[in-house]
């Protein structure tokens, strides 16, 4: 498993693969309808059938994630690959192999080319969509026209939105908030990172997850480059003892590194993000999960305790026995 940000997905991810991997051994295949981490628990709905082709691509929906210790920047190694193949020139005669996978060119150095940092690798992990993009459309269909019963109505229709808008075919996500504590530098408006990123020609979206998400297909190298411009923005108009950073750090290797993707005059700094009008992340009602756990009495409560109860023992006592 994996700490940090991405726990909770790393925790829907591994779930599903453990499902998958159960599924497999029967030559079944599993399908994830709808994946949600809402608060302190997971709840996954899956559709299992009987597909043996399906059961053997299973390779190629499964990875391990490299993550560095230093940017947290990570990086997704798929176990297989399909390629197809066919006897002779008939359709109905195609059939495919599942192949290894080559090393993704970001793991073919020893060290991490953003920070220099070591990697970390944790998994296996479920790679493929975690939604059926149909499957809940019709779900927020339904709720618009026959859920004025629920009560959570709204909590609902916010968590399936966030579920439907995301970048269905990238696992986990970047926590901008973090990204920016390694900088040392207040985060940036998320419509303008996202307008960035959108104007280079990739698709970015958040996650029911937290709010703070950055989902994209984009190189991770381009998000820290937005980043490397903010940070220079910043200390224009700020002070710079507030952004100094020790030699060593990771924060001082990243900036030594210029922008290679985006400059800082190609972003909009004033980009506004539109809304679904969806209030995405409600409040949670008052006194809302798990309570505090059980605690033991201090020495003190014990005595008190204890000398009460033989007091009402001997008043129970006297009152059998009047007589004494």
């Amino acid at each position: 498993p994996q700490r940090g940000e991405n726990a909770h997905e790393f925790a829907l991810r591994m779930l599903l693969y453990s499902i998958q991997s159960a599924a497999n051994r029967y030559h079944r295949h599993m399908e994830p309808i709808l994946s949600l981490s809402i608060d302190f628990y997971v709840r996954v709905f899956v559709r299992i059938s009987t597909n043996r082709q399906e059961a053997n691509r299973s390779a190629s929906r499964t990875a391990m994630v490299f993550t560095c210790n230093g940017c947290r920047l990570f990086h997704l190694q798929t176990l297989g690959r399909v390629e197809t193949r066919k006897a002779d020139e008939k359709p109905q005669n195609e059939s495919f192999r599942v192949v290894p996978c080559s090393l993704v060119e970001e793991l073919t150095n020893p060290s991490c080319t953003n920070c220099g940092g070591r990697f970390s690798i944790s998994g296996p992990i479920y790679s493929a969509p975690l939604h059926n993009e149909s499957a809940v459309q019709k779900l927020i269909q339904s709720l618009d026209s026959k859920s004025d019963y629920l009560a959570a109505k709204e909590r609902v229709k916010a968590l399936l939105c966030n579920a439907l808008d995301e970048v269905q075919d990238q696992p986990l996500f970047l926590h901008l908030p973090s990204m920016c504590k390694i900088l040392r530098v207040t985060s940036p408006p998320h419509a303008t990172i996202r307008g960035a990123i959108r104007s280079q020609g990739y698709r970015e979206s958040a996650s029911h997850i937290t709010p703070d998400a950055l989902k994209t297909d984009a190189p991770h190298r381009l998000c820290w480059d937005i980043l490397r411009c903010w940070t220079t923005k910043q200390m224009e108009h700020q002070q710079p003892k507030k952004f100094k950073l020790s030699e060593d750090s990771v924060g001082s290797r990243i900036l030594s590194k210029p922008p290679s993707l985006i400059q800082l005059k190609d972003i909009d700094w004033d980009a506004k993000q539109k809304s679904r009008g969806v209030l995405r992340f409600p409040k949670n009602p008052a006194n809302w999960g798990p309570k505090a756990r059980a605690r033991s009495l201090n020495e003190t409560e014990t005595k008190s305790d204890a000398v009460e109860y033989a007091k009402r023992l001997k008043e129970a006592e006297d009152t059998d026995n009047p007589q004494g």
